[in-house]
């Protein structure tokens, strides 16, 4: 159990920091390729990346609302989703062709090479560093939900041992028989009969147990819990 809660802490640990290595290490890659021929460029390509991702589902999310509006049935639904896409569709691409246009300016040679590498951060780098945050809020709403579970899973545990002593308990007092009041090892084992009375077992100096009320009458035992007043 140790070995499981000590790879879950470093897992965890892992995707809390994933994040910002993976944030560090796309802007490192875009400086150290730029700054062959500009010393002084800091790269911000992460940052742009994760915006590209939140304009993305935004276009979506407009090209629904937008269609929802204009269309007044299914045939009209699926003109007006080309149509009012189209211009959600050109704005990653145009951010893009940007982003890449102003860097381009300052390369002598690799320019293709360039363009390649930080197209595919602008498309999937903001992925690349959402995703660990997504798998650790995932893995803690899991963790919370078996510890939930177990928690009801102990609490009707204890609930039937409780209804279980109390259903015995009842059934012992309706057969007649004496409710155990406690007693270990070294005490008097005590039980309560119906009528109020108190039954103490004693023990005499040979170890035969006898058992008697407070008012000294005596009693034999004919069951776990179940006494009978001796003639």
């Amino acid at each position: 159990m140790k070995k499981i809660l000590r790879k879950l802490k470093k897992i965890l640990g892992y995707l809390w920091k994933a994040p910002k290595i993976i944030y560090c290490w796309i802007n490192e890659t875009e400086r150290n390729f730029l700054q062959q021929f500009n010393a002084d460029y800091k790269s911000k390509l992460a940052l742009h990346s994760l915006i590209l991702l939140l304009i993305l589902p935004l276009g979506l999310i407009g090209i629904g609302i937008i269609s929802a509006g204009f269309a007044s049935d299914l045939e009209d639904l699926s003109i007006a989703t080309v149509f009012m896409g189209l211009p959600f569709v050109a704005i990653p691409i145009l951010y893009i062709f940007l982003y890449l246009r102003k860097r381009l300016r300052m390369i002598a040679g690799e320019k293709q090479k360039y363009c390649t590498m930080a197209t595919i951060a602008l498309l999937f780098g903001g992925n690349a560093i959402i995703l660990p945050i997504l798998l650790l809020i995932i893995i803690i709403i899991t963790i919370i939900k078996i510890l939930i579970m177990l928690g009801i899973i102990a609490i009707y545990i204890v609930t039937g041992l409780v209804a279980l002593w109390i259903v015995l308990t009842i059934i012992s007092i309706a057969n007649g028989d004496g409710i155990p009041l406690g007693g270990g090892s070294g005490k008097k084992r005590k039980w309560k009969l119906n009528d109020g009375d108190t039954v103490t077992e004693e023990k005499d100096l040979f170890g035969e147990k006898h058992y008697r009320d407070s008012s000294g009458r005596e009693y034999d035992k004919t069951g776990t819990n179940t006494f009978r007043e001796k003639e």
